[in-house]
């Protein structure tokens, strides 16, 4: 739990002062204390942990208009896959690195697709992102080859009722399909068993 907890500060770009000031009642007092007796450590060490490869890079960059120039000329150009699953961190990370007289950038993402919000994640990203950098050209890619119509129909009127989600139509290039049917098993098991069984069952028949 800990561990997560300053993990996800990290990926929000907070450090132990900015989170204790930030705290409004949210955040376990235990959390800030570990997390700043953590960072001593780490700084006695000298060393990062996995999360600071990013978040220390990112405050580095906003606090050096040199470096930050530099970075941005050396880069012809900015590709980013899977934008929608980009935290608060990364986020900042790639703004620093674009250059704002270029907007030398291209991302990939759909933000129906986003399911990491639980380790960070902000779909908002790749919502705001014609907001963000200006005079974009939004492509969008509607043609499935992966599922069938029906998949693609009940997929479309779950996230319909998402008010925050981007239009779109998806098209399958497999046709209609068979029926989805809806199963229903009270444990993980019970599910794996289901699985097998009903792979067993399609390539054997």
């Amino acid at each position: 739990f800990l561990s997560h907890q300053i993990s996800n500060a990290k990926n929000n770009c907070y450090d132990e002062e900015t989170l204790a000031e930030s705290n409004n009642g949210d955040i376990d007092p235990k959390v800030i204390e570990v997390y700043k007796n953590y960072q001593s450590i780490l700084r006695q060490a000298n060393a990062f942990d996995f999360d600071d490869l990013l978040f220390v890079l990112v405050r580095v960059l906003d606090d050096n208009n040199q470096i930050t120039e530099y970075y941005q000329e050396t880069f012809k150009y900015l590709m980013i896959d899977e934008y929608q699953d980009t935290n608060r961190c990364q986020y900042l990370l790639t703004k620093l690195l674009c250059n704002p007289k270029l907007n030398n950038i291209c991302v990939v993402g759909d933000d129906w697709q986003s399911i990491y919000s639980w380790r960070g994640a902000d779909f908002g990203n790749i919502l705001n992102f014609e907001s963000d950098f200006s005079n974009c050209k939004i492509i969008k890619l509607e043609t499935n080859y992966r599922s069938s119509q029906q998949i693609l129909d009940v997929a479309d009127n779950i996230i319909s009722a998402n008010s925050q989600r981007t239009d779109k139509k998806l098209i399958s290039a497999k046709g209609y399909g068979d029926r989805v049917e809806q199963i229903t098993v009270s444990n993980d098991s019970l599910e794996a068993s289901f699985i097998v069984n009903k792979i067993n069952e399609l390539h054997f028949t």
